[in-house]
């Protein structure tokens, strides 16, 4: 995980930045929250934004501090290593929740959080250092199951392993599923089109003249 000669720019891990702490400037700013929060009757009235800006919205600071950090962490081992489509990961997987919850599921009417985008870059991270040898393959090996272990938890308890429980927050697990489930996806498709590239390559280079 050693960062590559000449790009020492990207210690500095601009795309995260800007989409993890566009989720606390939405948390401090009175009133912005209100406007970004997946809400049934807003989106009804056409605010169809909610269905994406819904995941930037937190309802209490201990919601906000844990997913904005696991997002900050993996988003940053990301751009350490050059990880392509790290802001398509982020929309792909805040659309595809939105719209899971609001044709998916009855409930909840109001819907925020960003865990189901921290649940995919982790999930990212660790597909891709499968590829990699020696203890951090078998780190994220250990992390693939661990994520796993904790979906499973919280989808039979209907609580988060980690936020403590309160009015504000209402436990959605099916937003980690959507966030682990778009990850493959993503991931899955990022290999076979790099596959398909380079089989033209090869192809080309094989042709004649």
């Amino acid at each position: 995980m050693a960062p590559r000669d000449g790009v020492r720019w990207r210690a500095i891990p601009a795309t995260t930045l800007l989409l993890a702490g566009s989720a606390v400037v939405v948390h401090m700013i009175p009133g912005a929250g209100d406007a970004f929060v997946f809400d049934r009757t807003g989106i009804a009235a056409g605010q169809w934004w909610r269905i994406v800006t819904g995941s930037w919205v937190h309802f209490s600071t201990s919601h906000l501090i844990y997913d904005v950090m696991a997002c900050a962490i993996a988003g940053w081992l990301l751009e350490r290593e050059r990880a392509p489509g790290i802001a398509l990961i982020w929309l792909v997987t805040g659309l595809s929740i939105g719209l899971t919850v609001l044709f998916g599921m009855s409930e909840p009417a109001r819907f925020g959080g960003l865990s189901g985008i921290a649940y995919a870059l982790v999930t990212t991270l660790a597909l891709r250092g499968l590829a990699d040898h020696g203890a951090w393959r078998y780190l994220c090996v250990a992390t693939l199951a661990a994520a796993g272990a904790k979906l499973a938890y919280e989808l039979a308890t209907g609580h988060f392993l980690f936020v403590s429980a309160d009015d504000a927050v209402v436990p959605l697990p099916a937003a980690h599923a959507v966030g682990i489930a778009s990850a493959v996806l993503l991931w899955t498709g990022g290999r076979l089109l790099a596959g398909w590239r380079e089989s033209r390559v090869l192809l080309a280079a094989d042709s004649p003249g």
